[in-house]
């Protein structure tokens, strides 16, 4: 739903949400780490997230782009709280994830 959204926003409109938006799909990312055992199929749910994460890029400019880019790699990177002391190696995985399918969409 939030990728057919995106698709369907003017360029104004983007550029107005975008941070927002960038922001909700790494809330979704997040999933992998706080509830493992609740998502059955998080490589599916991930790899939806990162298709609206693509379709959201396509229409950004390398200026608004690139920070959003740090900015998940500070999410990445972060120290989180976590019982097992996963969770900067789950947000690793959903990381690397985004960033192999940014990189076979963006040249």
């Amino acid at each position: 739903m939030l990728e057919n959204m995106i698709g369907r926003m003017d360029r104004s409109s983007v550029s107005g949400y975008h941070a927002k938006i960038f922001d909700l799909c790494l809330l979704a990312l997040d999933l992998r780490r706080q509830h493992p055992a609740s998502v059955q199929k998080i490589d599916d749910v991930e790899k939806i997230v990162f298709n609206a994460m693509i379709a959201l890029t396509m229409k950004l400019t390398e200026s608004l782009f690139k920070p959003l880019f740090i900015r998940s790699i500070d999410w990445a990177e972060s120290d989180v709280e976590d019982i097992a002391s996963t969770g900067n190696i789950q947000r690793a995985i959903s990381f690397y994830g985004l960033v192999n399918k940014l990189a076979e969409n963006h040249r």
